[in-house]
């Protein structure tokens, strides 16, 4: 009967161990389906401001692809992330944040750039495209550190032991 028992627990923990190994992965694709939706919009939003903006003058091919690259350099991609910043998300005590802030980084950077030379465009549809990025640039940012504020306050954090917390990081 041991050999049943310890059998027995061994199909258990294997069948445990495929279960979670399923929610995993289903939690993966919900994930990346959410992921895949707001580069979608983004990519229509792109398309649409070319297209509007260039009134029949470039080929919707050329619109596509050049929609398609602004998508990809402000959207979270992570297959752009480079090697050593891979090789550090290995590390559980870093995990997949340092690929996040990698990406933040990168994409932000991009707006940044696509809003400057969007407001430098002699086209009056891509100026004002260049301003929205760049107010919503702005706005983001400002919300990020208002909500930080505003929690560090709620939660009773005073501007010394916010330091002594970076400190600790």
């Amino acid at each position: 009967t041991s050999k049943n028992t310890a059998g027995f627990a061994d199909k258990f923990a294997n069948r445990m161990i495929h279960a979670a190994k399923r929610g995993n992965q289903k939690a993966i694709d919900v994930y990346q389906a959410g992921d895949t939706v707001w580069k979608m919009a983004d990519y229509l939003s792109n398309l649409n401001t070319l297209v509007e903006a260039h009134n029949g003058k470039i080929d919707i091919n050329t619109l596509k692809r050049m929609a398609a690259a602004r998508t990809r350099a402000t959207m979270p991609t992570y297959s752009l992330i480079p090697k050593p910043i891979k090789a550090l998300s290995k590390f559980p005590a870093i995990g997949v944040f340092v690929s996040f802030q990698s990406e933040s980084v990168r994409i932000t950077a991009n707006q940044l750039k696509l809003a400057i030379q969007d407001r430098r465009s002699d086209n009056p549809v891509l100026r004002a495209s260049g301003q929205r990025r760049l107010a919503g640039l702005i706005a983001s940012r400002l919300a990020f550190h208002g909500l930080s504020a505003a929690s560090m306050n709620w939660i009773g954090i005073g501007d010394e032991e916010d330091e002594a917390l970076r400190n600790l990081l």
